[in-house]
């Protein structure tokens, strides 16, 4: 349970806490939300309602801060019941809601395997999801597509097969090109995310590997964000490890990307600095333009 000032900013500590497991998981009562025509979240310009199927991920990515939460180990995703979510969705829809995002890490993992994706098919429901490449097999799509999905974010990070090692997530290129070029063969749209100031960036491979992607991955739209040493992160802990140096750390600052696409740079390689990773955002968003990707700030979805 959360209480009003309980963190402590000065110290700026990490709070720690005890996982539920299945059983534990509420039932959320839903009552009390805004009907639609109130409320402000929009996708396609319809009002969404935010679920969660599962908690946890699978991956050990250096950049990724939620490895607080036990990430990474093989016991690390814990689903809800598929009949509590189930009534959730049910229930939303009564109110009028039939547009839904699913906030899960591991949502393809844990919902292909429970059975959830059965139990929605043909409920008139769409959502949205993010989803780990490796897992956006022909099945898992197949059902995904079925069940109402139609909207999938995926973190590429790189095309780079360098720092696709490095970062832990442990993705392959054929695996990032197969899964999605499946989804938008089949009519699901994909945005990826990438992230730059990698280790094994620079100025030519970054324009290598943004071209290769933008010609052989057919997503439909992005985002580039620098890489954010975000506490808790092993590239927090550990940024010598990695050859960086973190030169600001001002969390008030740690935003990927606030409006008017604000966002920090607050990593020096021992390769690279700041202003090369700034120069790489924008060469990445330049390509990527050309080849008639939209950028998610553009997106009529949301």
């Amino acid at each position: 349970m959360y209480e009003k000032n309980i963190f402590n900013f000065e110290t700026k500590q990490i709070v720690y806490g005890e996982r539920l497991n299945e059983n534990e998981f509420p039932m959320i009562d839903r009552s009390f939300v805004e009907s639609p025509e109130h409320y402000g979240r929009r996708i396609l310009n319809k009002p969404v309602i935010n679920l969660e199927a599962s908690r946890g991920c699978l991956n050990k990515c250096i950049f990724c801060n939620s490895v607080v939460t036990d990430r990474g180990k093989k016991d690390s995703i814990v689903g809800k019941s598929i009949e509590k979510v189930f009534q959730e969705v049910m229930q939303s829809q009564r109110s009028g809601y039939d547009m839904f995002r699913f906030n899960d890490d591991s949502f393809t993992y844990a919902t292909y395997q429970n059975g959830l994706l059965d139990k929605l098919r043909d409920k008139n429901i769409h959502y949205r999801i993010f989803a780990n490449a490796k897992h956006l097999t022909r099945e898992v799509l197949l059902k995904l597509k079925e069940s109402g999905c139609f909207h999938i974010s995926v973190g590429i990070e790189s095309y780079n097969p360098k720092n696709l090692r490095i970062i832990g997530k442990n993705t392959r290129q054929e695996e990032i090109c197969f899964g999605i070029n499946y989804a938008q063969e089949i009519g699901i749209m994909i945005r990826v995310y990438f992230i730059v100031g990698l280790p094994y960036d620079n100025k030519d491979n970054i324009r290598k590997y943004m071209e290769m992607v933008a010609q052989e991955v057919h997503f439909s739209e992005y985002t580039v964000y620098p890489l954010i040493p975000y506490p808790g992160s092993l590239i927090w802990k550990y940024p010598e490890k990695f050859g960086y140096t973190i030169t600001n750390k001002n969390f008030n600052e740690y935003i990927q990307i606030g409006k008017g696409k604000k966002t920090v740079f607050a990593l020096r390689h021992r390769n690279f600095d700041e202003n090369d990773i700034e120069s790489w955002v924008t060469l990445s968003e330049d390509i990527l333009e050309k080849y008639g990707k939209v950028q998610t700030i553009n997106s009529k979805v949301v």
